[in-house]
């Protein structure tokens, strides 16, 4: 039995010898998106492998072809085709579901309040001395030699 830190979730699970990291993941009801059911054809079940990518099985050619020639940089493997050969630590953070964005409390202003900072800006405005002059050249003038 193999270790395999699930990094969001702070948790260890054991892994038999040869299993795949996403059968193993799943059995520990921790979710991996999938479409394909673990046979490589919609890559939706990458991770990303932060220590001990060399205790996992050799990268085959379909999955080589769906991640393409950056894993090694990125350290991403498709979770159904990865099997475990010892500790490795795993990072889920993009299988975890969305939180639920707080929507934030809409507070209205009183009539007499947003009347008094409208006059405050006002004020502010007109206190400020105009500008002179304007900002564009003017246009050169064109001559014409005919007359």
């Amino acid at each position: 039995m193999h270790k395999v830190f699930v990094e969001p979730l702070n948790k260890t699970i054991e892994v038999e010898d040869g299993n795949n990291l996403r059968d193993a993941l799943t059995a520990q009801g921790i979710h991996v998106n999938s479409s394909c059911g673990g046979c490589a054809s919609c890559s939706k079940c990458i991770i990303v492998v932060k220590n001990g990518a060399e205790n996992l099985s050799e990268i085959e050619f379909t999955e080589k072809q769906m991640l393409g020639n950056v894993f090694h940089l990125t350290g991403e493997r498709m979770s159904c085709q990865a099997k475990v050969f010892g500790n490795v630590h795993v990072d889920v953070t993009s299988h975890m579901p969305k939180q639920e964005k707080k929507s934030k409390k809409i507070v209205r202003k009183q009539r007499t309040q947003v009347e008094e900072e409208r006059a405050e800006r006002k004020k502010e405005l007109d206190s400020k001395p105009p500008k002179e002059g304007g900002f564009r050249r003017p246009k050169s003038f064109k001559y014409s030699d005919e007359k």
